[in-house]
């Protein structure tokens, strides 16, 4: 008989806790304020301030959607709370904007980032590289990763060896052509190797210190193991 007592006494027991768990858990939810807030990177605060602070966890968690969905820039964000000290963590992975695309197909202008990410935002300091696009862009989408993989060691050689780039063309039978600040056309093609080409322009730029080659226009690199210039 007590035994039954005592197992009934244990059943009350955890019901009346899970109930006072729901409850404390919910009220948390519910009207918890999120006082302080800690971002990474720091430039991202104010930004993150506008969604997290000051919010319960629940409103924080619907917020995140909204922010993400929002700040097209921002590739991921980790919350991390510290309810102890009312404050909230925000690890911020952001993109950042390397060139515009114009789509000449359908006069529109887009954004590329370096995630490879083609996005319609409102962005424009004037100092991004100019792409031109005879194919069609589509926005939210992923830049081909042809296309990605050479952009990628065309903006590092520029980087690296202070080779200016001020345009570069997509054409549709999806060739590239790129201007230095002399108005040279360098063209490439992303189908073919592409560390080759790119070593192809790093040879012909070394030969070019030496030799003098007056007036060229034009260097097509896109033939294997060969350099073509006028």
């Amino acid at each position: 008989m007590k035994k039954k007592r005592k197992n009934k006494f244990s059943k009350i027991f955890n019901f009346l806790f899970y109930i006072s768990l729901t409850i404390i858990l919910l009220y948390s939810l519910l009207f918890f304020k999120i006082t302080k807030i800690q971002v990474d990177p720091p430039e991202i605060e104010k930004l993150a301030e506008k969604y997290f602070l000051n919010k319960s966890p629940l409103i924080v968690i619907l917020n995140l959607k909204k922010f993400l969905k929002e700040n097209k820039e921002i590739i991921s964000a980790e919350l991390i709370p510290d309810f102890w000290n009312r404050k909230l963590i925000v690890k911020i992975k952001k993109s950042e904007i390397i060139a515009q695309i114009y789509d000449k197909r359908n006069n529109k202008i887009f954004y590329l980032d370096n995630y490879g990410r083609i996005l319609d935002i409102n962005f424009d300091d004037g100092k991004k590289i100019k792409i031109v696009s005879y194919k069609s862009i589509k926005n939210n989408s992923l830049l081909n990763p042809k296309l990605t993989k050479l952009f990628s060691l065309l903006f590092e050689f520029s980087n690296f060896y202070n080779f200016p780039i001020k345009e570069i063309t997509i054409y549709s039978n999806f060739d590239l052509s790129f201007l230095d600040k002399n108005n040279r056309i360098y063209l490439l093609d992303p189908n073919k190797d592409i560390e080759e080409q790119i070593k192809k322009l790093y040879i012909f730029l070394q030969y070019e210190k030496k030799k003098s080659l007056g007036s060229i226009k034009r260097i097509d690199l896109r033939i294997p193991k060969k350099i073509y210039f006028k």
